[in-house]
């Protein structure tokens, strides 16, 4: 028998210099890229768009958080959804990291999205380095009023042809009298184009109301789809938590408000129980059902005064997926 031994290896770990840290520096060591994308540059105050945060390179990934957004009021942000995508080599961690915000315009307008900065440390150049994205603009369009100018009504002119012009109405001052043709109106172009067009008018009615439903329903979709999602996070939050009193209740009710958000399509600043109760009753859920519903919400409420413990939680969470179950089965 041989035994083969290595020698000894002796690893100097060094602090990082304060010198030059930057006042956001978060840990992060390595090679980074950062970039800053949205996915839309135009869009509807209904609609929703996507913001992403992503940092890409080589580096002690798990050990730095990424930079956050500060965006106005008037745009509804949700939380992040993280996307990694990261491998090992004998370089060390490569790979990606992404936070990608859902928005919600709640009014049209042009916004900013501000410059936001990552810092890192270089080993290789022993220096702190700071990656800015540059100032991105989204324009939410809508229908905006515009009040006219009393005055224009009173504001009266000829023009050269002689009318006489109040405003947006007009009228001949002189009045000339043309002799009547004697074509024959049967036949005439007159006469098929007085018969034609009531059918192209309704083709065209038809066809505006046409987009128009495909428009709200395409929008109602995205809503949906969107609440849907954020649900079905949330819910694993829950799971993931339910061992924490407060992450599992706060994340219990951001679940089952999505969820029903995602169903009856109502507005954040409108929800309140009473109409949400309404709603239901209206699309044939059971009394018995929604008196559930309410229990799930007022556990979450109390959950930071009452002494529930993994048992009770437990219960809570499979009574929640339970209740799901049921309002999808009833609701029409």
């Amino acid at each position: 028998n041989k035994t083969v031994s290595a020698g000894k290896l002796k690893i100097n770990v060094k602090p990082l210099p304060d010198k030059g840290k930057p006042n956001n520096f978060s840990g992060a060591v390595g090679k980074f890229d950062f970039l800053v994308s949205t996915s839309k540059k135009e869009l509807l105050f209904s609609e929703a768009f996507q913001l992403t945060l992503e940092i890409k390179g080589i580096g002690n990934f798990n050990l730095f958080n990424l930079p956050t957004v500060n965006l106005p009021s008037s745009l509804e942000v949700y939380e992040p959804e993280r996307l990694e995508k990261i491998n090992t080599n004998f370089l060390g961690l490569k790979g990606s990291i992404k936070d990608q915000y859902t928005i919600v315009p709640s009014s049209p307008g042009k916004y900013a999205i501000p410059r936001i900065s990552f810092s890192y440390f270089d080993p290789k150049d022993s220096q702190y380095k700071t990656e800015t994205s540059n100032i991105t603009y989204v324009n939410v369009k809508g229908s905006i009023l515009e009040n006219r100018d009393k005055d224009e009504v009173s504001n009266k002119k000829i023009n050269k042809v002689g009318l006489v012009e109040y405003g947006n109405t007009s009228f001949k001052a002189k009045t000339k009298f043309t002799k009547i043709s004697n074509e024959i109106f049967f036949n005439s172009n007159l006469f098929w184009a007085l018969l034609f067009i009531p059918f192209i008018i309704a083709i065209i009615i038809i066809t505006i109301k046409m987009i128009l439903n495909k428009n709200k329903s395409d929008k109602n979709w995205i809503l949906s789809n969107t609440a849907k999602k954020l649900g079905k996070k949330y819910l694993l939050d829950a799971k993931k938590n339910i061992d924490n009193k407060n992450k599992f209740y706060e994340a219990l009710d951001k679940a089952m408000m999505n969820y029903l958000k995602s169903i009856l399509l109502f507005d954040n600043r409108e929800y309140n129980a009473k109409q949400v109760r309404e709603s239901l009753l209206k699309r044939s859920v059971s009394l018995k059902t929604i008196d559930l519903l309410e229990d799930i919400f007022n556990n979450c409420q109390m959950a930071r005064y009452t002494p529930f413990d993994y048992v009770d939680m437990d219960k809570d969470y499979s009574r929640a997926l339970e209740i799901i179950s049921l309002i999808d089965k009833e609701i029409k």
